[in-house]
């Protein structure tokens, strides 16, 4: 990419008085010896890329069948309409700010939409490297979608994200720590250069998701920093409750549900759920109904637990969960896919282990369950790199004979700087499944954009029917 389409990241310093934040817990939250307090929320600013014909370099038209859907119950092997295009973040030795980061490719990583457009978020998979972006893509008929715009930045890296109207809020890590960051946007959703964007320092180790829920915008922090402790409470692990409406410019710290462990966040009926793991990684869900959408009003003490007697393995992964109705799915790693009745005092429905104990029609599901999204048809998977579909029915269950696995593994392939792909530098294992968004509803056929870490986005044609 041209060097002079990058400016080095500004970071510009605002600061606020803060305030004690509430918890639930008794964890420290005093303010350690030699910490700088930083502020709640600082400015900065960001790459911006919209020369097309830069961005269309970085996909690749296949327009061809990826080989075989196989069905598992039925033990049928059916040619489809696979993958059609597939994406590129960043070459390796990308020209970002400040230093190059060699031999690294971004890993995309999650997928949201807001009206015509997805947005793809990326983040680094390289210990030490905080490099992130988020990419724009719209999709063009049934068979490609292009590459709208970019913002990038080698001082961040990005992981899950929400689109709220003129931003687009991404849990990730800063150089502090865990972060909420917040990029404008225009009316149209593109991207708003004008204005600078906001990062609201955490502190914990790492923000591994975020959910909104009314006036209230929710980040979970999975683990804690030695010594970062601030003096309002900041630096914690747990879940993190922010004022939606002031969270660019805010002076109010956030309250703070001190847990350790957390993965994901969704919502049942009007309350938020956390999913975590406990000392035995033993999956956990925690229920906080104290007016979660009311930020004044919130009592994150009012909560229900749901003990899960299954373990998350290795507790690394994304570890996602999607809820429909009263069912709770839950991406569990090597021990498969968990589903949960959180109704009442909350109950085990199912479990499917996707990692060869369990077999239907000789062929194996896939490995480790990463994550876990759905809509009101199918849960989409990941397990590996492979990409499955499970059905199922109107009350929740899922109809595991009816399975079909998408095998993705000969998509593993990186970029050269000249572009072309060379599929032997990286391994089958840096190109696991982390996101899926279905773009159409209510069709024998899925239209499908995968994130698949390093080897990009896909968009796939699936056809459901027997």
């Amino acid at each position: 990419m041209n060097t002079t389409l990058f400016t080095r990241l500004t970071i510009i310093a605002a600061l606020f008085m803060l305030i004690n934040a509430c918890s639930t817990d008794s964890a420290s939250s005093v303010q350690e010896e030699g910490l700088i307090d930083s502020p709640l929320t600082e400015s900065f600013k960001f790459n911006h890329e919209t020369n097309t014909t830069v961005l269309s370099s970085r996909v690749i038209k296949r327009n061809e069948s990826f080989g075989a859907k196989i069905k598992s119950g039925s033990t049928f092997i059916q040619d489809t309409a696979g993958v059609v295009v597939e994406s590129q973040m960043l070459p390796p030795n990308h020209p970002g700010i400040g230093e190059v980061i060699t031999d690294d490719v971004l890993s995309a990583t999650h997928i949201t939409k807001r009206d015509n457009k997805y947005y793809v978020t990326y983040h680094s998979n390289e210990a030490g490297n905080l490099e992130g972006g988020v990419q724009i893509l719209t999709v063009n008929g049934d068979r490609e979608f292009s590459i709208a715009e970019e913002a990038t930045s080698n001082l961040f890296e990005w992981n899950h994200a929400y689109s709220q109207r003129n931003t687009i809020w991404i849990a990730g890590n800063a150089n502090r720590g865990a972060a909420l960051f917040g990029i404008p946007t225009n009316d149209d959703g593109s991207i708003n250069t004008i204005d600078t964007a906001t990062v609201y320092n955490l502190h914990g180790r790492t923000a591994n998701a975020t959910h909104k829920i009314g006036g209230v915008t929710y980040v979970s922090i999975g683990s804690t920093n030695a010594n970062t402790v601030l003096s309002d409470g900041r630096g914690q692990a747990g879940v993190y409750a922010l004022q939606t409406r002031n969270i660019a410019n805010s002076v109010t710290a956030p309250k703070i549900a001190a847990y350790s462990n957390l993965k994901y966040l969704a919502e049942h009926d009007g309350d938020l759920i956390a999913l975590r793991y406990d000392n035995s990684n033993n999956a956990q869900l925690i229920r906080f109904s104290g007016n979660p959408n009311n930020f004044n009003n919130l009592d994150l003490s009012v909560t229900t637990t749901y003990q899960i007697n299954v373990a998350i393995a290795p507790t690394d992964g994304k570890n996602t969960m999607f809820i429909r109705g009263n069912i709770a799915y839950i991406a569990a790693g090597t021990n498969g896919l968990i589903s949960y009745d959180i109704s009442g005092a909350g109950s085990l429905v199912d479990q499917i282990d996707f990692n060869g104990n369990n077999k239907y029609g000789n062929q194996e599901l896939g490995s480790s369950v990463n994550a876990v999204w759905g809509d009101n048809q199918n849960l989409y998977i990941s397990a590996g790199s492979a990409f499955v579909i499970i059905p199922i029915d109107d009350n929740g269950n899922i109809l595991k004979e009816d399975a079909i696995r998408i095998p993705l593994s000969h998509l593993v392939g990186d970029f050269n700087n000249d572009g072309v792909t060379n599929v032997d530098d990286i391994t089958a294992s840096k190109a696991s499944v982390n996101h899926a968004y279905r773009i159409n509803a209510n069709s024998n056929v899925a239209r499908v954009l995968v994130a698949i870490g390093r080897a990009g986005v896909v968009y796939l044609n699936i056809d459901l029917r027997d």
